[in-house]
């Protein structure tokens, strides 16, 4: 059975390559620029909810690819981080 969002290539017999996409949803946040590492590291420690990446270190520009599903938790985390520091997630910033 094909599910959405799956392709399968037949190589083989029994051998098959698939290729899967997966919509991240994408969030741009402004943070003090000192604090860019110490987001990165939080996120890390909540295996695979999200990546971030620098887009603009100089003016604090982060962007995060949130994992499907893990909207929720990330929210909480951004929340949880936002009592200790000045996080703006309202910046629209356009590659």
């Amino acid at each position: 059975p094909v599910l959405p969002g799956i392709k399968g290539i037949k190589l083989e017999k029994n051998l098959y390559v698939l290729s899967i996409k997966i919509e991240n949803d994408k969030k741009n946040l402004r943070v003090d620029r000192r604090e860019i590492c110490f987001i990165k590291f939080i996120l890390e420690a909540y295996d695979g909810i999200a990546t971030l990446t620098t887009i603009d270190a100089h003016q604090g520009i982060v962007m995060l690819r949130i994992a499907p599903g893990c909207e929720g938790d990330v929210e909480a985390v951004l929340q949880g981080l936002k009592k200790d520091m000045i996080i703006d997630d309202s910046v629209k910033y356009h590659l």
